[in-house]
């Protein structure tokens, strides 16, 4: 087995979680009995996560299911949209390894890196992104589509990391 990230146990995304999300979505008044039931026999079925099919049955939002679940793993939640992150930021991971993870780095905390991710559990993708960017990182849970669409901002739309020739290379 791979060890985990010094970061994911210090967040407390490996330890016990003494009460399911669904438990936790149902308290919180997000969803009823039914439809954790509708959304649990769902996942049986087709597999996935089961934020994702409560947000496909439309039960939820990703806007309800992410603080909550951010307080379930025992992981800061940040909202990305109109966030504006310094390039020194940007510059600490590459744009393919940001788009291949769907992960954007959105700030410093001494000599860790805060990575904005929408699966804070996904550890080969974390471990990834740590050897990447070559030093330790801490998982902050974003809105999936909110983490793309700032890495088309931050990065440019489409963009691979590599910058096009100049279509006219200047003579010295």
């Amino acid at each position: 087995a791979e060890a985990a990230p010094d970061a994911l146990r210090t967040a407390g995304v490996l330890g016990t979680m003494k009460k399911r999300i669904g438990e936790r979505l149902v308290e919180a008044g997000l969803i009823d009995r039914t439809q954790l039931t509708v959304a649990l026999g769902d996942q049986r079925r087709w597999g996935g996560k089961l934020g994702s099919t409560l947000i496909r049955r439309g039960f939820v939002t990703d806007m309800d299911l992410v603080p909550v679940l951010g307080r379930h793993l025992g992981v800061r939640y940040a909202r990305l949209e109109g966030r504006k992150i310094p390039r020194e930021i940007l510059s600490r991971l590459q744009p393919g390894i940001a788009r291949k993870y769907n992960v954007l780095p959105i700030g410093l905390r001494g000599r860790t890196l805060l990575v904005a991710t929408a699966d804070p559990t996904d550890l080969r993708a974390l471990d990834a992104v740590q050897f990447a960017a070559n030093m330790n990182i801490q998982p902050v849970l974003a809105i999936e589509d909110e983490i793309r669409a700032a890495i088309d901002l931050h990065y440019g739309e489409g963009r691979k990391g590599v910058d096009p020739l100049p279509k006219r290379i200047p003579l010295a």
